[in-house]
């Protein structure tokens, strides 16, 4: 479950909330409320519970019961306002003391909310604080963490900035938290978190680094960053070994191009692609065999240049080649199943996620894409000749793909699908 906090009157952004709450500024055609709540059930989540206060009809008559979503939502009305946290307390019994989610109305997310989740269930925190870089300290909550992600410190807005973690707006909680929130109104960076450090010490409230989008769009400049943002559009992702090319046997690595053998039918889809679709074309891998020396850089690096030849010589093209060299088990944050090609691609190449698509053979491409925030996954049976037995449920099985028997038919699908949008 979750609580979208939607009853701020946004008087930050002047007139553009007059008449409208500021959840329901649009991105890319749509109320931002409507990307949250998208974005919310792609990651697993059936239902929501929403704050309202300014202009609350325009928020019920768009929402309405959340079936539209797939989800069940209700709202709590406040005549004054209760503050981020103190929105908590009158809706009572509304989670099933289970934990629950909570995010703000005036940001836009693309973040891994279901790897927030699950460092969430594995630890003993009474909360989980989704925490990244910033670039304004001194208009941010920052965090102090020690080396297992326990928070030590943390202030909101300082005079003197200590840290570089800012608070995302982005939190898991326990129910165990909410005799712990005062009586309102009261908010999260200014009156709990503090007063939970000062309550339980540093092991009770943990901060985890997400990838992925958390952006406050709560001031004309920051929307208009927004808007700017959602209308990019979006790019095609495509696995390497087993999507483009035949695999190595177990246990080798294709590092030249005369082991490089491209399976059939893939320069022709890709071409197809190219002619076909106005998304970008990106390549994505995982080459270990850099971080354990069968290969060097520089061979790769070689190897994926005469690769893009033979396909723009074909008629195809790429306009992004990402690879990650490190071994599994280093921890990095590019290796697949972790998101972070994806998103050095959509901040390299300037691209909507959520506009973009992955064809790929194994579940690690499709996790990858799932917590980055994509909807569109393709799953050749190419790489080991397998079709899934049963469905991926990572981690929720809410995440959908569709089975095909190579790039071409991926292609295919692809373009026709762009076409109905």
């Amino acid at each position: 479950m979750a609580i979208i906090l939607c009853a701020g009157p946004g008087t930050r952004l002047g007139s553009l909330t007059h008449t409208i709450p500021k959840a329901m500024l649009p991105l890319d055609g749509e109320p931002l409320l409507g990307h949250t709540l998208r974005w919310l059930r792609h990651h697993g989540t059936g239902g929501a519970a929403i704050n309202l206060h300014h202009l609350p009809r325009v928020i019920t008559d768009y929402v309405g019961d959340g079936s539209r979503w797939g989800m069940s939502v209700f709202y709590s009305y406040e005549d004054t306002l209760l503050g981020t946290a103190g929105a908590i307390l009158p809706l009572g019994e509304w989670n099933n003391n289970e934990p629950f989610v909570v995010v703000y109305g005036d940001k836009w997310y693309q973040a891994d909310l279901s790897a927030l989740y699950k460092a969430h269930m594995r630890s003993s925190a009474l909360m989980t604080i989704a925490v990244h870089h910033t670039d304004r300290p001194r208009g941010a909550g920052l965090v102090e963490m020690d080396a297992d992600g326990w928070i030590t410190r943390y202030e909101e807005k300082p005079a003197k900035p200590f840290s570089e973690w800012g608070n995302a707006g982005l939190y898991v909680c326990s129910p165990f938290i909410i005799p712990d929130i005062p009586e309102p109104p009261c908010d999260w960076g200014y009156d709990v978190i503090p007063a939970l450090l000062r309550k339980y010490g540093t092991r009770k409230l943990l901060a985890v680094p997400i990838h992925g989008l958390a952006m406050d769009i709560g001031t004309p400049e920051r929307y208009a960053r927004a808007r700017e943002l959602a209308e990019q559009p979006g790019a095609i992702f495509l696995d390497r070994d087993g999507t483009l090319n035949e695999l190595a046997p177990p246990g080798q690595y294709i590092t030249t191009r005369e082991q490089f053998r491209f399976l059939p039918g893939v320069l022709d889809a890709l071409a197809f692609l190219a002619q076909n679709s106005e998304r970008r074309i990106a390549i994505w891998s995982n080459q270990p065999c850099v971080g354990n020396g069968t290969a060097t850089q520089g061979e790769v690096d070689e190897l994926h240049a005469w690769m893009v030849e033979q396909i723009e010589s074909a008629g195809g093209r790429v306009d992004g080649l990402y690879v990650c060299p490190h071994e599994h088990g280093s921890g990095c944050s590019c290796r697949k199943p972790a998101p972070g090609m994806l998103l050095d691609a959509a901040r390299d190449l300037g691209i909507n996620l959520a506009k973009s698509a992955v064809v790929g053979d194994t579940e690690f491409d499709l996790r990858a894409a799932w917590s980055a925030g994509l909807r569109e996954c393709y799953y050749v049976s190419t790489g080991r000749g397998e079709v899934p037995s049963r469905p991926f449920r990572y981690p929720f099985s809410g995440h959908k793909y569709t089975v095909t028997g190579d790039l071409a038919d991926a292609a295919r699908l692809i373009v026709a699908r762009e076409r109905r949008v």
